[in-house]
């Protein structure tokens, strides 16, 4: 049985959509979308589109990665690392139903504080990617997309290997950073983000 026949997104994503459809009459008319690197709310949707945002993007994610190898120029390296972009997307969309039920949840006035949360959860996010980048073969859409790296497979491995490191570095820092004064944690991980991302293709 195919990889992606096996993995539980399916099931994830049903959920998403379940628990959406279970609450939507109870959430208010605007629900938040966004938030700022002090865990602020500052951007905010219409109930309808925002519950159902969050499903709506994993449920995207989910079908790319499950018909990549149908359009991916790579065809044959796109299968070849099918568990590896299986998981890295299995990783994702778990992450999207953490936040759907964090969001939904301090829309609906549990209490829940966003700047607890999202420091850590995005850290481990960036581990578990920064992780498993380095299996990712040649592709047009998950991993250090350059004319270099596309066009040599040595240079590829090279750029992801270096990007695994990083990714997982600043993941901690991020991570860390939810631990810190509150001034100091974008900095910390603003960063760290811009290590990883320039040190990979420096």
């Amino acid at each position: 049985m195919s990889p992606i026949r096996r993995w539980p997104g399916p099931a994830v994503l049903a959920a998403m959509w379940g628990f959406a459809l279970a609450v939507f009459r109870r959430l208010p008319a605007e629900v938040p979308t966004h938030w700022n690197l002090h865990g602020v709310a500052d951007g905010w949707m219409p109930r309808f589109p925002g519950a159902f945002a969050l499903p709506a993007v994993a449920t995207a994610v989910w079908l790319l990665t499950a018909f990549q190898s149908r359009f991916d120029p790579y065809r044959g390296e796109v299968e070849r690392s099918t568990p590896t972009r299986v998981l890295i997307t299995e990783i994702v969309v778990v992450f999207m139903a953490a936040l759907e039920g964090v969001t939904v949840g301090i829309a609906m006035g549990w209490p829940i504080e966003m700047s607890r949360v999202m420091w850590p959860a995005t850290g481990l996010l960036l581990v578990a990617i920064g992780n498993f980048l380095p299996r990712v073969r040649r592709n047009w859409f998950i991993g250090v997309r350059t004319p270099w790296t596309l066009s040599s497979e040595a240079v590829w491995r090279t750029t992801h290997r270096v990007a695994g490191w990083t990714l997982v570095g600043a993941g901690l820092a991020v991570a860390a950073a939810g631990f810190l004064p509150e001034g100091a944690r974008p900095w910390v991980a603003l960063g760290a983000l811009a290590v990883a991302a320039v040190v990979p293709v420096g």
